[in-house]
């Protein structure tokens, strides 16, 4: 029997049922004899081993597969021994391994991922659909698996914000927001309909937090109720915004869904080689765009929050091109950023990319750069939301008739013990943003987008 080895995972299992630890890949010479040794075992899996580990993966290569199955093994992430023939989609893998056998002779994908194929077919398109158009309806499959699985509204809005679906919608909404320029209308359709209901979503967290905060302080009880009335507001306008365009119909399609897999389908998406090429060139010129634009750190709203937001959508365009981005931890072009590797940072959840075993060429970026850029979007956070619950309790104060401007500043800010100096906040930020610009850290990450 011919055997197939399609990600990480497989060859992990592989050499988990020959009983071969990852040290053995410490040179070319110990892995011969390892796998010399264990060759009557399974002569067809040792075979595979051999084909592609050996004959197919350069020394880095295997290095990198022996960081992962070490990982794996203290991790978990491993399934059970034995080997699979299907592609293992997930873990951490950050390079592709037999991506051909997925593919036809003209080089499309042969299938889809489950949750894509079932999309597709409920909304009656033909497939499979090429790569560049799966990586997009990736998380339009978990978006509508999480919409349809809910019939009560009340309900469905708990769920959502339970399930974080805002984050799936923000990688959608961002998907589409890169592309409205290559795709034009059906991309741009998306894009305004995922930033809709993100913005939905959004707003009744944000209005949530306002209440949380009042109440955790002891605000006045007129400035309480009209922050309820505020929460109540917004979680009105999201389960209209559900019930109108998010739950299912009759046919169980969720209508917001067709503008995504009916409408987009039908675009010319191109080779993947050309989609590559067209997405580098439009995020070089977004990253170029967000280089070039001056912020004013002495404006909360107009300046911290929305460097933070600029700043926060490469990370969603890289995660939300479900693989086509990988991280290198073998190139530091920016020194000041090289510590970030050993950082709490380096293993978090915010940098961590989808796999590239459906991949064909991913673009490698450098990951401690990556990392500065996600330290420094979560460090304006932390200031945009040490300063965000005085500010909009300040306003609710003279909205709800308790004072005026100046009366609402010293009673808030009274309220909250002076612990956000929001002089010391603006400064704080100013910090972080001349350290980006001498570091030049949006322009190499624009390179690593340009040459990957």
């Amino acid at each position: 029997m011919s055997v197939q080895l399609r990600s990480h995972q497989d060859i992990a299992n592989a050499f988990s049922k020959l009983g071969l630890a990852p040290e053995v890949l410490e040179t070319r010479k110990d892995l011969e004899k390892a796998l010399d040794g264990v060759k009557q075992k399974d002569p067809a899996l040792v075979k595979a081993l051999g084909e592609l580990v050996l004959d197919n993966m350069k020394g880095k290569e295997r290095e990198r597969l022996q960081t992962f199955m070490g990982d794996a093994r203290k991790g978990g992430n491993v399934p059970a021994a034995g080997v699979t023939i299907a592609a293992v989609v997930g873990g951490a893998g950050v390079m592709r391994f037999n991506v051909d056998a997925l593919l036809d002779k003209k080089g499309r994908l042969q299938a889809n991922l489950p949750g894509v194929t079932a999309l597709l077919a409920r909304h009656k398109v033909d497939g499979p659909v090429d790569r560049p158009f799966e990586r997009v309806l990736v998380h339009a499959a978990k978006i509508d698996e999480i919409l349809r699985s809910e019939s009560d509204p009340d309900k469905l809005v708990d769920l959502v914000m339970s399930k974080d679906l805002r984050r799936q919608v923000f990688l959608l909404e961002g998907v589409s927001k890169m592309y409205s320029d290559i795709h034009g209308k059906p991309a741009e359709n998306v894009y305004n309909s995922t930033k809709t209901l993100e913005d939905h979503l959004g707003h009744y967290s944000m209005t949530k937090s306002n209440l949380a905060a009042a109440q955790k302080v002891n605000a006045d009880p007129k400035v309480v109720a009209l922050l309820t009335r505020d929460m109540n507001a917004s979680r009105n306008a999201l389960k209209e915004l559900l019930v109108e365009d998010w739950m299912p119909d009759a046919k169980g399609r969720v209508p917001g869904m067709r503008d995504i897999v009916e409408d987009w389908s039908e675009v010319k998406w191109g080779s993947v080689e050309k989609d590559t090429k067209k997405v580098k060139e439009e995020l070089s010129r977004r990253l170029e765009k967000l280089e070039t634009t001056p912020y004013d750190m002495n404006n909360l709203e107009g300046g911290i929050h929305e460097l933070r937001r600029q700043l926060r959508w490469f990370p969603i365009y890289a995660e939300s091109l479900n693989g086509l981005f990988q991280l290198d931890d073998r190139q530091n072009p920016i020194k000041a950023y090289e510590p970030l590797l050993q950082a709490d940072i380096a293993q978090s959840k915010y940098v961590q990319l989808p796999d590239a075993s459906r991949e064909k060429d991913p673009i490698e970026l450098p990951k401690s750069v990556y990392c500065g850029l996600m330290q420094l979007a979560l460090d304006l956070g932390a200031l945009k939301d040490s300063g965000e619950p005085m500010h909009f309790i300040r306003e609710a104060y003279v909205r709800a008739g308790v004072a005026d401007a100046a009366g609402a500043e010293k009673t808030v800010t009274a309220l909250f013990g002076g612990v956000a100096d929001e002089h010391k906040i603006h400064q704080d930020a100013a910090k972080l943003y001349d350290a980006m610009k001498k570091n030049g850290l949006v322009r190499e990450l624009r390179h690593a987008v340009e040459n990957g």
